[in-house]
């Protein structure tokens, strides 16, 4: 099964935040080594930032899964130096000129940053509130600032660019939230779609791929070319129909999920398991021949005698085993596996039952023996391979 969306977002994110982390940190350390002394707040704030980006980058290396809890506390860290700045800045006793150009580009281009940011790190509904009480925060900080010195001074200008400042943000803003809104409705069609393929594949009972999964598999297998051998497993619960009618369908549900599960522990990496339908099974085994599978039925056969039991009791199956034989469909396969899973059946059940390849006795379909000139014999019946 492919990865989620989800997975892919977080190992996206991290290799992201890695970059940044990377570049941002020496322009950081630049920034303060060279105005450190004109700004109080980068005096402490930028070191206490430099550290914490810091263990950011080794956590996220060290621990992928801590990408997530780390994006929450980066955020209201950042955002809480970041106010603090912005507090000290605006309530310096300095001319309005002053404080604008002290604030201006870089705290009316903060909010929108942090605001997308918060949609990113949080889910919509979290990140509606914390973008509202920081763009308020801001907002009102800074209106009570040049508004004050609008009514001092006569001079409203500042407070006029900075609510023009504010209707940008606050498109911006509902841009954002217009499509994270698209991004939550599409989460939520890909996580339906993905219950959906679920359930068309999967055996509500045990879990297990089930008969169209079985057959897609196969339709991908069964190939003229193929190079490797193909086997297929077919088993059946044997005497099932008796442990329903004595103990009912809630112990038979039972005995095919563990049967379900026995199976599925025995399989190599590559092979699968499924619910044909009813008590049967099928086993696909890729890269594997007759005498290998028949092998591991016989191994499965054992352990499903020895591990799962109805009123004390042993749960025993019939199996057949086929190989893959140029020219087989798919049909042809799965048929000669239950034709020797039904042999074993009349044969005493419990048991495996091999099916041997068929010897061939003529040339494929559509296959002519051609040979070189040098090698003709000059009778036409044998030159031309009939």
């Amino acid at each position: 099964m492919p990865p989620s969306s989800f997975a892919i977002s977080w190992r996206h994110r991290r290799i992201a935040y890695l970059i940044g982390i990377a570049l941002g940190t020496p322009v950081l350390t630049l920034t303060w080594l060279v105005e450190r002394g004109s700004d109080g707040v980068l005096l402490w704030a930028y070191p206490v930032m430099l550290v914490l980006l810091v263990i950011a980058f080794v956590a996220m290396l060290a621990r992928p899964r801590l990408v997530m809890p780390l994006e929450r506390v980066t955020l209201f860290s950042l955002m809480a130096l970041w106010l603090g700045r912005l507090v000290f800045l605006a309530s310096r006793d300095a001319p309005t000129g002053d404080v604008w150009d002290s604030l201006a580009p870089w705290a009316f281009m903060g909010v929108p940053l942090f605001v997308v940011f918060c949609y990113i790190v949080l889910d919509t509904r979290r990140a509606v509130p914390v973008a509202a009480v920081f763009g308020g925060a801001t907002a009102v900080l800074l209106v009570v600032r040049f508004g004050r010195d609008g009514v001092v001074e006569g001079d409203w200008s500042y407070l006029v660019d900075f609510a023009r400042y504010q209707v940008y943000l606050f498109v911006t803003v509902a841009f954002v939230h217009l499509l994270a809104r698209s991004k939550d409705a599409a989460v939520v069609a890909e996580l339906e779609a993905e219950r959906m393929r679920t359930m068309a594949y999967r055996d509500p009972l045990t879990g297990m791929p089930n008969r169209r999964a079985l057959v897609e598999l196969l339709e991908g297998e069964v190939d003229p070319s193929r190079r490797t051998p193909l086997s297929v497993i077919a088993f059946d619960l044997d005497r099932f129909k008796e442990v329903n009618d004595a103990l009912g369908h809630p112990a038979g549900d039972l005995v095919l999920q563990a049967a379900g599960v026995t199976a599925q522990q025995q399989l190599r990496s590559g092979d699968t398991a499924g619910r044909w339908g009813g008590e049967e099974f099928l086993v696909v085994l890729p890269h594997t021949n007759r005498a290998q599978a028949a092998d591991l039925a016989e191994r499965l056969r054992r352990t499903l005698e020895d591990r799962v039991r109805v009123a004390d009791v042993p749960v025993t199956a019939s199996f057949g085993v086929v190989q893959y034989e140029f020219g087989m469909t798919v049909e042809d396969l799965v048929g000669r596996a239950d034709t020797m899973m039904y042999a074993a059946k009349t044969a005493g059940r419990n048991r495996v039952v091999s099916g041997l390849p068929r010897p061939r006795t003529s040339p494929p379909d559509g296959v002519r023996l051609a040979y070189p000139a040098d090698l003709r014999s000059g009778v036409e019946r044998l030159d031309e391979g009939a």
